[in-house]
Formats: structure tokens, C-alpha cells, sequence
């Protein structure tokens, strides 16, 4: 009899616990599925709500939280998705401990409740839209910014790290404030992508041209005052025809050569313009030197060779060279040679930026290549060549060879080739003096270079003055730009180097009271 009493007590005891565990379990699932709606209502009221449908008891101290309020609304969300709808922005944390749930402020000393900030492109000074805000944090907040490049970040702790990134400019990592300035500089890898015609700005997948793109960094690494021969060295199928007359005269132009040469080759050959009797076609027009050189665009405006040769390195920002077909479909026939467009540096925004840039060069002649026979030499070379024998020997043809024998005995034996030249120091300065803000940018620039050249008393100097001003109205952006350049040009009285080369070793360069000859070799042959 006990036994079965004993029975019966186990049986309805597992039947209890049984039920329990069902309707905890039935419980459980409920909790899983909120469903609420709040719009501007008081925190307090909507814990209260929360506890009649999710079965927690929700712990707070009133005062905390009685002035924050929240808007949403969670369907069949579990308990963890409900807290973070109804909690918001507002600085506060939950914590579940069994059937609690204990909401608490958060530590203000590690968060920044609210983060705001502006994107400027450092090439133009423009605001970057779109770009992507994300704080590296569990939290993972995140954002882009609007059309003003403005962005805003909420509860971001101050221990993190917030990383800006933009397709083409470099990602910024920073540590946040309470208001953040970027200022996003352009990705050096990411130049070759876009393509810059003068006309229009197109992604390089989208051209379908041949081009170069030249950063103005990587021109002054190769030459600091010759865009003209720095770009000769970057671009591959560019180049400039040597002349060797003009040797190193700095107020010779360049011969540029992009797409080969024409039949109509001026630069090779003597030409009389002002003549009607020469062979060669004459092309008047600004094929009459250069018939090969390519079209040079600087801003959208087409510039002469002779503006190129003074430009200053220090205001490229950029150099495009459009090689085939595409430049013709662009600028039309004048293109057939190919196109060289130049992009000027633009103001910076902020504050007032004053930059000075400063070069001493110093060019010098190099006589290595030339292996000349001295006065000995050249008078027994003379001799054995027949020069005082041939057709016949008569008086005159030893007396000019006993004259000249006398001067190399008594020691003259002149180097003529280094009588013409000198050591040239060269030296260059800029000032820059840029500044402004989103709506309206200046730069104003002064350079001087001053470039002597090796043949005595020949230089070229160039004063350079331009003002820059930007305007941006809402979508509308406006340039204008005032170019000012004063060049003083030399040719060496000298003549040409290449008449020393020919001048013989036994004639004196001077007279007997230290004047320079006029006539160097006052006797003749017959």
C-alpha cells in the first residue's frame, strides 16, 4: 500500500515538472517575439511596456532616464533587437542578469555623444560626397557624407578610430572629436585611372585613347626648370630633337616630337621665309619652325612652345599627353601631331598658405668628348699633308709656313674651345601666397628664373606674376586667372661655338698690349 502511494508521488511529481518546463519553455518563446510601437514617449513608460509583453523585470533609476524619450517601432524581435530600438541615441546601456534587465548610463569620460564633421578634396578644395565614415570599433558605426561633404556620428567612443576612405583619394585613419576637419589628398596610384583631356575628365576604362598621365611631383624629379625636357624623360614616345648648334643656349626652343615626322621637316633644314626661291615648302603659320610639335593646351587654352620653355615647374599639377586618334577627334586636325594638356595647380582652401621655393644650378661645360691636337701637331700634320707642297713650292707657301713654325717655337698653343664658354650659375625663386574658403579661393605667384648659359654672356631671365581666383556657387564653379611673364633674352656676342672647334692651335687670341685680334691669321695662301 505505501508502495503505491510512493508510486503515485513519483508520477504526479515528473508530471509537474513537466508542465513547468512546458510552460517556462512556452515562456521563453514569447519572449523571443516582441512586437511595440512608440512615438516621442518617455523611456520610463516604454519599460514598462516592455515588461508586460517580454516577461523581464526592467531596472532603472528614474531620474537617469526620465528625460530621454525614443521613436520606433519592432515586430516579433527578440529582447536584445527591442532594448537597442527603444534606447537609441540616448546614452544609456542595458545589461540582462537572468530576469533583469538593468539600464544604465553610459560612461560620458569614454564617449563622445555626438561627432560631426566636413571632407575636403586637398586638389581643389572641394567638398568629397559619398564618401565613407566608419568607426573601427565592436560597434561598427558608420555613415557617408552628404552633398556638402558633412557628415554626423553618434555615441562614438573616444578610445576608437574613425576611417575615411573615397575611390581615388588616400583613406585617412583618425582619432575622433567633437568636430573633425578631413582635408582627403589625391591616391598617386589611383592618378593613371582618370584621364584629363581639356575638354573633359573621363575614368581611364572609359577612354578608349592612348594617353600619358604625368604627375607635376615625378616633372621635378627629372628637370627643375625645363617642363619641356622633364617630359621628354617621363613619357615614353616623346621626344626632343637634338640640335647641335644650339648646344646649350638657353634661349633655344625645343624641337618636340610626339607622333614622329612629317614630310615637312624645318627644323633639319636652312629656310628664307622671306624668299620666294627656296626648294623646301614653306608652311607659314605656327608650322613655320616646329611643322611637327604637338598642340600644348594649358587650362583649356592653347599656349605657344616659347610659354612652355619658361613655364615653371612649381605650377604643373598635372600633364596628359594624348597620342592617336582620340586627340584628333577632340581638337580636330590641329592634333594630328598629338596633345600635351597642362593642368595648373589649384588654390588651396583654409588658412593663408605662404610657400617659398628656392635653387641655385650650376651648368657647366664638358669638354670630354673633344680630342684636339696642339699647335706642334697641327702645323707638322700640314706639312706631311702637303699643304705648303702642293702645286709646287714657292716662297709664300714657306714663308706662311716659317710664320706659323715661329709662333709654336715661341710657345703659343691656344685651346680656343674653352674661350667662349664659362661656368653658368643659375638660380630660381618662387613665393605663393594662397588661401580662402569654400566659396571663394586666390592664390597669387611670383617666380624668377634667372638661367645664364655656358657661352660667355648669353642668358635668359624670366619674371613670372599670376593671380588666381576661384568662385563656387552652389554647383557652379568659376575660374579666372591673370598671367603676367616678362623674358630678357641674350645671344652671346661670341658667335657660334662651332667656328672655335675650326680655329688653328698656333694663333694668338690677343695682340701685344692684351687687345683681342681682329683678324687672327693675317697671312694667306695663294
Amino acid at each position: 500500500m505505501k508502495r503505491n502511494q510512493a508510486q503515485k508521488f513519483i508520477v504526479l511529481f515528473l508530471l509537474f515538472l513537466f508542465a513547468y518546463s512546458w510552460r517556462v519553455e512556452a515562456q521563453t518563446g514569447k519572449e523571443k517575439q516582441i512586437t511595440m510601437e512608440f512615438k516621442n514617449e518617455g523611456l520610463p513608460s516604454i519599460f514598462k511596456r516592455f515588461e508586460k509583453v517580454s516577461g523581464y523585470k526592467v531596472l532603472f533609476i528614474y531620474d537617469e532616464i526620465s528625460s530621454y524619450t525614443s521613436t520606433g517601432k519592432v515586430e516579433k524581435a527578440t529582447v536584445d533587437e527591442a532594448l537597442k530600438v527603444i534606447i537609441g541615441k540616448n546614452p544609456l546601456k542595458y545589461h540582462i542578469d537572468g530576469q533583469f534587465i538593468n539600464i544604465t548610463q553610459k560612461d560620458s569620460k569614454k564617449f563622445f555623444s555626438q561627432v560631426k564633421g566636413k571632407v575636403l578634396s586637398e586638389e581643389d578644395g572641394l567638398p568629397v560626397v559619398g564618401a565613407t565614415i566608419i568607426v573601427e570599433d565592436p560597434s561598427n558605426i558608420r555613415t557617408i557624407t552628404d552633398n556638402n561633404g558633412n557628415f554626423q556620428l553618434s555615441d562614438v567612443p573616444k578610445d576608437s578610430r574613425v576611417r575615411i576612405s573615397y575611390v581615388g583619394l588616400e583613406t585617412q585613419f583618425l582619432h575622433p572629436s567633437s568636430y573633425m576637419s578631413v582635408v582627403m589628398k589625391s591616391d598617386t596610384r589611383a592618378l593613371d585611372e582618370v584621364v584629363v583631356t581639356g575638354m573633359f575628365n573621363r575614368k581611364k576604362e572609359g577612354f578608349t585613347g592612348s594617353a600619358v598621365t604625368i604627375k607635376g611631383e615625378d616633372l621635378k624629379k627629372y628637370s627643375t626648370n625645363n617642363v619641356a625636357k622633364a617630359i621628354a624623360a617621363v613619357a615614353p614616345g616623346l621626344r626632343i630633337v637634338d640640335n647641335i648648334n644650339m648646344g646649350s643656349n638657353p634661349n633655344g626652343l625645343p624641337d618636340m616630337r610626339m607622333r614622329g615626322s612629317a614630310n615637312m621637316d624645318m627644323g633639319t633644314q636652312s629656310v628664307d621665309f622671306n624668299s620666294t626661291s627656296n626648294d623646301v615648302l614653306a608652311v607659314q603659320g605656327e608650322y613655320e619652325t616646329y611643322a611637327n610639335q604637338p598642340l600644348l593646351i594649358m587650362d583649356g587654352f592653347e599656349i605657344s612652345i616659347q610659354t612652355l620653355a619658361d613655364m615653371d615647374p612649381d605650377r604643373v599639377a598635372s600633364i596628359v599627353l594624348l597620342k592617336d586618334a582620340a586627340a584628333t577627334a577632340i581638337y580636330g586636325s590641329r592634333a594630328a601631331n598629338g596633345v600635351i594638356v597642362i593642368e595648373s595647380k589649384t588654390p588651396k582652401p583654409g588658412r593663408i598658405w605662404v610657400t617659398y621655393g628656392g635653387e641655385l644650378r650650376i651648368e657647366a661645360p664638358d669638354m670630354t668628348g673633344y680630342n684636339l691636337m696642339n699647335a706642334r701637331e697641327k702645323i707638322d700634320a700640314e706639312l706631311k699633308s702637303g699643304l705648303y707642297t702642293y702645286g709646287g713650292e714657292t716662297v709664300e707657301k714657306w714663308q706662311l709656313y716659317q710664320s706659323k713654325l715661329r709662333e709654336v717655337l715661341a710657345g703659343v698653343n691656344t685651346y680656343w674651345l674653352d674661350k667662349p664658354l664659362q661656368t653658368a650659375f643659375q638660380q630660381r625663386h618662387t613665393v605663393t601666397l594662397e588661401g580662402g574658403d569654400e566659396a571663394l579661393r586666390y592664390r597669387m605667384y611670383v617666380g624668377y628664373n634667372s638661367s645664364p648659359g655656358v657661352m660667355k654672356d648669353s642668358k635668359r631671365d624670366v619674371l613670372t606674376g599670376s593671380l588666381d581666383f576661384q568662385y563656387r556657387l552652389k554647383k557652379v564653379l568659376l575660374k579666372n586667372s591673370i598671367t603676367l611673364d616678362n623674358s630678357v633674352a641674350n645671344e652671346s656676342p661670341w658667335g657660334s661655338f662651332s667656328e672655335y672647334t675650326r680655329l688653328n692651335p698656333y694663333l694668338r687670341p690677343y695682340g701685344e698690349n692684351g687687345e683681342i685680334q681682329k683678324r687672327l691669321d693675317k697671312c694667306r695662301t695663294s
